[in-house]
């Protein structure tokens, strides 16, 4: 049972208990995560490279929507952005599931799965002509010792980010005052391109890299500007999810807080169009044989209509529902369009995943679908586990009221 303390926040009493539910939903997610990445990892280390591609694609769209949380997070921060306090906890959670990505993510270094996923990690199978292009700055930056390095890096940036800032605001909780708001403060700011920069160059690769002689600047971008808007879609519907019990986030979202959020999704849509149609113009213009090839596949093979798919679900239906003020005022239809923008994020991983093992178009398998719950699954009922035990409100945060009396400006 919880116990009710009452904390003083400016001219607010809030009688609000720590956390200590979520069990049944962390035993829910966590059942359907081990049983939905136990049947992947047994058929990719059973040789199955349908399994091995499931895999990867739901690793780099869980990992990077935790990092797109913690961008979130740490630009909040960094902004010194009073108005997101009272629903900052989901942010803190999306985010919180860094850990277990990182143990998620380790399969994907044994030599079983990149044998199986990337064809760099056998240069000699490459054709002369191929080989040729691959001998130089691009076969040392995919040796797998260099490889093996980058991943420290990039995991490093993200553990220390998030775990940084999320021990300053557990002690927030604790001790109020604004010491650690501007601890909190700096750091993100000093770390934000360092996150930004990482995600980028994990993109390159864990999703470019599976055709080594295609390549994109804009790649990572585009990568991360997925996960940050799944990370907005997640934290929109966690908020909506629960506004009617007092204890929890979404009970102190005002309508000014969820136009914001409907704001964001808006112009996240928006920008990862904008990414996306960039990289195909320049690809297009450029009209290079070593860059054709990634956009032939996807637009005159079996895959024309995914990616026809992800044109109008991916941008143009969300844009048009997002764009009236009445519809990102309304929690049903916000909470319907933040779902469905979650799922075409997932989508659009697998567009830039599996045609690189069937050229020819989709080849559905169940390990598509147990490897987006499976490590869905578990990242889920790790970040719920982590909330245990604190407020779901930050009480002792000198904004809470700021936030809490938040308008819209006109």
């Amino acid at each position: 049972m919880a116990t009710t303390e009452t904390v003083t926040v400016g001219p607010l009493n809030l009688d609000l208990p720590r956390f200590a539910g979520g069990m049944k939903w962390i035993g829910v997610f966590g059942v359907i995560g081990v049983i939905g990445t136990g049947i992947t990892l047994a058929g990719a280390f059973g040789g199955n490279q349908d399994a091995w591609f499931s895999y990867q694609a739901a690793f780099a769209f869980w990992t990077a929507t935790a990092v797109g949380g913690l961008i979130l997070l740490a630009a909040h921060h960094a902004a010194n952005a009073k108005w997101p306090t009272a629903i900052r906890r989901p942010m803190e959670a999306v985010a919180g599931a860094m850990p277990v990505m990182l143990v998620l993510g380790i399969p994907l270094l044994l030599p079983n799965a990149l044998s199986a996923i990337y064809p760099w990690y056998h240069p000699e199978k490459f054709d002369a002509e191929l080989l040729h292009h691959f001998h130089g700055h691009k076969e040392l930056y995919l040796a797998p010792g260099v490889y093996y390095v980058r991943q420290a890096i990039y995991w490093v940036v993200f553990l220390l980010a998030t775990e940084v800032i999320l021990s300053w605001s557990k002690k927030l909780d604790e001790v109020g005052g604004h010491e650690f708001i501007r601890k909190t403060r700096s750091f993100s700011a000093g770390m934000l391109p360092f996150i930004i920069l990482a995600v980028t160059w994990a993109g390159f690769d864990w999703l470019m890299s599976l055709t080594p002689f295609w390549q994109s600047t804009i790649f990572g971008a585009y990568y991360g500007a997925g996960g940050f808007l799944a990370a907005i879609a997640i934290v929109t519907i966690a908020c909506l999810a629960t506004r009617s019990d007092r204890s929890m986030f979404g009970y102190w979202m005002t309508k000014h807080h969820q136009h914001n959020l409907g704001k964001l999704l808006l112009a996240f849509v928006s920008f990862w169009a904008y990414i996306g149609f960039s990289q195909l113009l320049l690809v297009w213009i450029g009209n290079l044989p070593e860059e054709v090839p990634y956009y032939w596949i996807r637009l005159k093979t079996g895959w024309l209509p995914m990616s026809t798919f992800l044109i109008f679900g991916h941008f143009a239906l969300p844009f048009v529902l997002l764009v009236p003020r009445t519809v990102k005022l309304m929690p049903r239809l916000l909470m319907a369009i933040a779902i469905w923008v979650l799922f075409v994020c997932m989508v659009d991983v697998y567009w830039m995943v599996l045609p690189a093992l069937h050229e020819d178009g989709p080849h559905y398998s169940l390990y598509n679908f147990t490897a987006f719950l499976g490590v869905g699954g578990i990242a889920a009922a790790f970040a719920i586990f982590r909330l245990r035990g604190r407020y779901l409100v930050p009480v002792k945060d000198p904004y809470l009221v700021d936030s809490l009396q938040y308008l819209q400006p006109h």
